[in-house]
């Protein structure tokens, strides 16, 4: 007995004719696969389409219920597909948890371990300095603290050289000045210890600052991978879903024009603007110092107008790699611009300092290179660090 799917206000035009004869078994009929045997329905709008495709499995015997079943199954399928996208944008870093703040404002981040060093040397420097602080102002008291001494008239003479020698020989005076001595060394250990906090400090920001490159990255490029192929689901599959809810509203009686059709998108997660306009160029530092041998000056300084873009050290890092990306160190050219009997090629790393963020763009090997070691580290950071590209 021939099984009918009822139609309300079924129109088709000639160009959609079909083989009466065709035959779709009902075990592995479905929609797209209607679709797949006429090509010719891509074209159609979904409300056409959908009632060429019940026309179909009418002819073929399906009845309301199946044919309602495969709509279902479809826009089943189509939103478990949908949701998975959804899913995997939702879970997709911003690249907030990237950002590394200096000094120590804690947050949540991605890169905590760096976060956490970055802090605690933070913290130590600020304890250092305001001990100097300290010791500096007990150094100027000691220094013009007032000394008290008393000579008698019979003692003072008129020999000014006994006098200034008795000057000098006075309990208070001796003491006054091993005060000063004792100042003088606290102050300057007091002084070492910032010296050298500062470079733990400098060392911990240049970690974490390469750790949220790192993080900003990876941030980015899941997102570049996801978002597409979300967008791929959702180009691909909005005809057959607006056909699925057509076919159903067709035989649940409603009309085309107010069959409602549930949007079938993904929302994005944004990205914060600096994992989106991150440059992504892999580099790390590896020693303090410089290679030998041919090199190019990228940056130098605001009076030859060459100066350096960046106003932190990861950033004038960062401007130093992305000028020596790729570029192509002429032959045999040292660092004056004359010939060096050294070879050039593409930049294998930089040299930069963290201060002002002088630039050369290396093209040798850091592991074989006869290395100028520039441990030089001191407040103002004015020694060279050599970075290789990943």
């Amino acid at each position: 007995m021939l099984r009918i799917c009822f139609l309300l206000a079924f129109v088709m035009s000639a160009a959609m004719a079909f083989p009466q004869d065709e035959v779709l078994p009902e075990t592995s009929a479905t929609l797209s696969q209607l679709s797949e045997n006429h090509p010719e329905l891509k074209h159609a709008t979904p409300k056409d389409a959908a009632h060429a495709k019940i026309k179909l499995m009418q002819d073929q015997g399906f009845d309301n219920t199946q044919c309602n079943q495969l709509a279902t199954d479809a826009i089943t399928g189509m939103t478990s597909a949908l949701k998975a996208e959804q899913d995997t944008m939702t879970a997709l870093s911003t690249g907030a948890d990237c950002l590394v703040t200096t000094p120590a404002t804690r947050r949540l981040l991605g890169i905590a371990a760096q976060q956490q060093l970055l802090d605690d040397a933070a913290a130590a420097l600020v304890l250092a300095k305001a001990d100097l602080a300290t010791k500096e102002t007990a150094l100027a008291t000691a220094s013009s603290a007032p000394v008290s001494i008393t000579m008698t008239l019979d003692t003072i003479g008129t020999n000014m050289a006994a006098i200034g020698q008795a000057v000098s020989l006075d309990s208070a005076v001796v003491s006054a000045k091993a005060a000063v001595v004792t100042a003088q060394a606290a102050k300057d250990a007091a002084n070492l210890v910032v010296v050298a906090d500062q470079a733990s400090f400098d060392t911990a920001a240049t970690a974490a600052q390469d750790a949220s490159q790192e993080c900003l990255c990876n941030a980015k490029a899941a997102h570049d991978t996801a978002w597409p192929n979300a967008q791929k689901v959702v180009t691909d599959n909005t005809q057959a879903w607006k056909e699925a809810h057509h076919v159903k509203c067709a035989l649940d009686g409603t009309a085309d024009d107010a069959c409602s059709v549930p949007a079938f998108t993904v929302t994005d997660t944004v990205l914060v603007t600096e994992a989106a306009n991150v440059v992504c160029i892999g580099y790390h530092k590896v020693f303090d110092g410089e290679c030998g041998g041919a090199e190019f000056r990228k940056y130098y300084h605001a009076i030859t107008n060459d100066a350096n873009p960046g106003t932190t050290v990861a950033e004038r890092v960062k401007y130093c790699a992305e000028a020596c990306d790729g570029f192509n160190v002429p032959q045999d050219l040292n660092r004056r611009g004359l010939r060096g009997g050294t070879t050039g090629g593409v930049a294998k790393g930089f040299a930069v300092t963290p201060n002002e963020g002088v630039c050369w763009c290396e093209p040798q090997d850091s592991s074989t290179c006869a290395r100028t070691m520039d441990p030089t580290r001191d407040a103002a950071n004015t020694g060279y660090d050599r970075y290789d590209f990943r």
